[in-house]
């Protein structure tokens, strides 16, 4: 579908195309509110033509400006660009599904599913009736996705059925109202009135100016940042029928109703404190992970978390620990792969006074973690020598640092994560079983991120709420064709790649915009494949035997022949004579070596 998209430095605008003749400018009254700098009041008159657009200047102060000119009118075609003072009017070809929110950032506490826009079912502009009014009722109820949505595809309709100019869904959202829907053209100035009308619910306002009068009826509000519809009629507004504002108010419930957050499939299994940045997920994975931290965060034992990388197995690790018994003792983590295996020993079990020169007495890690919990995260790549020192420390419950005449009794909680198969390293001989029995005294698997799908729209609404806010954006959410590309995404890196993608679609995002597929840098579904298939190597080709014995003798003797009779001119006589060989001899060795017709 097309639309005209307005920039000017990190804000953007968005228009549907026009159906009939618009006014743009910066005035509240026009019927494209475009409030930058350099605009005039009412800056041009817009006349669709076809698939273009007309653009008539109205006398503006900077004027139209194409290709480096000022030009009274300007016609503009998908891909071509105009400048109003300092913003750039462009008319572009844009998905639906781009234009579409799919989620509705609200803020860290979760998000909203917006509602679709696109028909879901068999929606005609009936005539204005109570018969038409209930076939309409009807069809949306059985419309699919009606829990969550599906009413947008009736406002269409329902603007003829109401007797309504215009049908406007809009979304407060920071304190400020964006229309997100329009059916019909809104007369006179109502249009920049509308959104500042948005008070009570079930209000009429009156609005207009110039001599044309209209009326506004507001629907109720739903909680949070859910949406509005707004009717638009010309002069007194609505007559007498009930019916019609009935319907009216079935469509505002509806609306506001499927704006609202899903509550969740589950809450947190009971007693878990989540550590900062950890999003409970609603899926059946996460939940039943949910309840397996639970179930061993009240206990002292050890904890083996096995994941792939980036699933949050610190998370996790962060989680026993704050919603256990140690909860008012320290937290200290190791990344056992980041630290050289020589320096390893002394950072785990410290320095007792000075054992060499230039090196200072210093307590370990096992030490600082005491009354509390130490995590050692990739524990498979820790050496078998220290594998050994680790298992005595967990048996006995004391460590022996280095240099030091006595141990020390230890009470502290030890949780590893790995993302190897240790059980497969310990078959291998690469990781003591002893040490491998002893760390799983409770094993905790997280899932991949392929395997609970269902949590990208939460996770992913998490991620933008905070890069916005860290980058101090305004971000309205995500459409439904980037939602579609991020949950079809394999996320070979789990949370971590999706925090990292996300935060970078925030980054490109426009302040004030959308979230779209242009912003992310994952391919679209079968894409991958695609990629992967032309980057896969070239096998190369199998090495051609090595010759044989005979094959080297006979390659010697033609290339030996050949010199002679070249060096000769062919003469058979004279390199018969050089190469000590009869002519007969000669004959027969062209022969048998396939030279004989050459040199005939």
């Amino acid at each position: 579908m097309l639309r005209l998209v307005a920039r000017s430095g990190g804000r953007i605008r968005s228009f549907p195309f026009p159906a009939g003749a618009a006014v743009i400018g910066a005035a509240a009254g026009n019927d494209l509110v475009l409030p930058f700098r350099g605009v005039s009041r009412r800056h041009a008159r817009l006349q669709p033509l076809g698939r273009d657009l007309l653009l008539v200047d109205l006398g503006s102060k900077n004027g139209l400006v194409a290709s480096g000119q000022r030009l009274p009118q300007v016609l503009l075609s998908c891909g071509g660009e105009v400048g109003l003072g300092t913003a750039t009017l462009t008319l572009e070809e844009v998905a639906t599904s781009e234009t579409e929110l799919g989620l509705a950032l609200a803020g860290d506490a979760g998000f909203a599913a917006a509602p679709p826009s696109t028909a879901t079912g068999a929606v005609t502009p009936p005539a204005r009736s109570v018969r038409a009014a209930l076939r309409l009722i009807r069809v949306l109820e059985r419309s699919p996705g009606t829990a969550d949505g599906g009413v947008a595809p009736g406002l269409a309709a329902a603007r003829p059925i109401l007797g309504a100019v215009s049908l406007l869904a809009f979304r407060v959202a920071g304190g400020e109202a964006v229309i997100v829907e329009c059916h019909g053209p809104v007369p006179g100035e109502a249009a920049g009135q509308v959104l500042a009308a948005a008070g009570p619910g079930g209000a009429m306002v009156a609005v207009g100016a110039g001599g044309e009068a209209a009326t506004v009826l507001l629907g109720a509000a739903g909680t949070g940042q859910g949406w509005r519809l707004a009717a638009v009629f010309a002069g007194a507004g609505p007559g007498a029928d009930a019916w019609e504002r009935d319907l009216f108010d079935y469509l505002a419930a509806r609306l506001g109703a499927a704006a609202e957050p899903p509550p969740p499939a589950k809450p947190p299994a009971a007693g878990l404190r989540l550590p900062e940045g950890m999003v409970p997920g609603t899926s059946p994975a996460a939940l039943a992970l949910l309840d397996m931290i639970a179930a061993a965060a009240g206990s002292r034992r050890q904890v083996l978390v096995l994941g792939e990388t980036g699933t949050g197995k610190e998370l996790v690790a962060r989680t026993l620990h704050a919603s256990g018994p140690a909860a008012a003792g320290p937290f200290v983590t190791l990344n056992c792969a980041a630290i050289p295996a020589s320096l390893a020993e002394a950072e785990l079990f410290g320095v007792h006074g000075r054992i060499a020169t230039g090196v200072d007495p210093r307590p370990g890690l096992f030490v600082r973690a005491q009354g509390g919990t130490l995590f050692l995260d990739e524990i498979g790549e820790l050496p078998l020598e220290l594998q050994a020192k680790i298992l005595r420390v967990l048996e006995e419950r004391e460590v022996l640092p280095l240099g030091a005449p006595a141990p020390r009794k230890l009470e502290v909680r030890v949780i590893a994560a790995a993302n190897r198969d240790l059980a497969a390293m310990v078959a291998a001989g690469s990781f003591r079983a002893d040490l491998y029995y002893r760390l799983r005294g409770f094993e905790l698997r997280v899932p991949p991120l392929r395997e609970r799908r269902a949590d990208v729209p939460r996770l992913a609404a998490a991620f933008a709420d905070r890069a916005a806010a860290a980058l101090g954006k305004r971000i309205l959410g995500i459409s439904r064709g980037a939602l579609a590309r991020l949950a079809e995404h394999a996320w070979p890196g789990n949370v971590r790649e999706l925090a990292a993608e996300v935060e970078r679609a925030v980054l490109l995002c426009p302040d004030g915009g959308v979230v779209g597929s242009g912003h992310l840098s994952i391919p679209e579904a079968g894409a991958s494949q695609a990629q992967a298939a032309a980057a896969a190597p070239i096998p190369p080709p199998e090495p051609a035997p090595a010759p044989t014995l005979e094959e080297r003798v006979a390659a010697l003797e033609r290339e030996t022949l050949t010199a002679a009779l070249a060096a000769t001119g062919g003469n058979k006589a004279a390199a018969a004579r050089a190469l000590g060989l009869t002519r007969n001899g000669l004959n027969y060795k062209l022969a048998r070596l396939g030279l004989i017709s050459a040199h005939r």
